[in-house]
């Protein structure tokens, strides 16, 4: 199933934190929930060479992560709860994808400028509608990064041997060995403070200002209203979950992540079909909902982890088994409904497409670069 909600929790630091020491990935603080781990960011490998990203905001079933654009539970999942049955028999998955433009540009966007791993992949983010609202019609990056608070750096913002984190006034810069990028930490809630332990210009830099002494256990990652935050050397360090539009929730103890829905549903691990939309009641109680209007599916669930939005001609074994690829030059491979759909990146402003593997072990992913 898909993943519900963003990793900004200690997972997310401790992978945040790998980027600045090799791992190759950056901070996420998408807005489905960040993980508490904005530390460096365990990101992931870029094949086309590009920075890992760290964890991120996940929407969807379980939390987040480059995720792969397969999803859903059992892949027959065509009983009790389907709003509309399989699509049509006569047809053949691929014949006819219907998307609405401004849904690929938001994802395309959404995907390919923000520098931590993406929440889900495009072919998720098409096919549930699920782009981040306030990437939403996001024609540029500097929109973007308005928008979450961090961008890519140029080569020249760092030196040729520097790597780890640096503090530029509030804004935190990361020095990769693949690709620089920086983060506000002013506009989270904080102030760039590097951690003075053993693991300096690795740690999350954001500290968050508080007159207590924070003495949360190590390693462990804790809300306070909608701040996300970890103890370092009884200092609090984190962001507001609030300033990217999400809420902080803590469903697992020290396990505190930013996350776009805090509404509590009855019935963990259920689905339904309601006006052409998903309507899910996740793993930790939170509830979410998806779209298959825009992307052109039909919703389809069996009642429990196994939802849909097939396009015409397809079924959710499609959607299960398709796969992102690069194509020629800027052309990116994904699927919409299970179904093949190719991305030009030049038609966003971006020259070449780039294959990244999901650090939590999900399918590989395309971007634009």
């Amino acid at each position: 199933m898909q993943r519900v909600h963003s990793r900004l929790n200690s997972v997310s630091l401790a992978a945040l934190l790998c980027s600045t020491i090799g791992c190759s990935t950056v901070l996420d603080l998408k807005q489905a929930s960040v993980d508490p781990d904005p530390a460096g960011a365990a990101g992931y490998n870029a094949t086309g060479g590009t920075a890992g990203r760290g964890g991120t905001s996940n929407k969807g079933g379980a939390s987040n992560k480059g995720g792969s654009s397969s999803k859903g539970g059992s892949s027959g999942g065509s009983s009790g709860g389907s709003s509309g049955g399989s699509s049509s028999t006569n047809l053949t998955c691929g014949d006819i994808v219907n998307v609405a433009p401004a849904l690929v540009q938001s994802c395309v966007m959404g995907n390919s400028c923000d520098p931590l791993v993406p929440t889900h992949t495009l072919s998720f983010c098409i096919t549930y509608d699920a782009a981040d609202a306030c990437v939403d019609n996001a024609s540029t990056c500097g929109e973007v990064a308005s928008c979450y608070k961090r961008t890519w750096e140029s080569p020249s913002t760092c030196g040729t041997s520097e790597v780890g984190w640096r503090c530029d006034g509030n804004t935190a810069v990361n020095c990769n060995t693949e690709r620089n990028w920086s983060v506000d930490c002013a506009s989270l809630g904080g102030k760039c403070v590097l951690y003075a332990g053993s693991d300096t210009g690795t740690t999350w830099p954001c500290q968050i200002p508080n007159t207590t002494t924070c003495n949360a256990a190590a390693g462990d990652w804790k809300c306070n209203g909608s701040v996300q935050y970890t103890c370092l050397g009884g200092k609090y360090y984190g962001m507001d979950c609030g300033a990217v539009g999400l809420t902080c929730n803590e469903d697992t103890p020290g396990s505190a992540y930013c996350a776009t829905s805090s509404i509590a549903c009855s019935s963990p691990s259920t689905s339904s079909c309601q006006s052409n939309g998903v309507k899910l009641c996740g793993e930790a109680g939170y509830a979410f909902s998806y779209s298959c209007t825009r992307g052109g599916g039909t919703c389809l669930t069996d009642g429990t982890t196994g939802w849909y939005c097939p396009a015409p001609g397809c079924t959710p074994a499609d959607e299960n088994t398709c796969t992102e690829s690069c194509g020629s030059g800027s052309l990116m491979n994904v699927c919409v409904g299970g179904a093949p759909y190719q991305i030009d990146c030049a038609d966003y402003g971006f020259t070449t497409c780039v294959t990244y593997t999901d650090p939590s072990g999900g399918s590989d992913y395309v971007g634009c670069r």
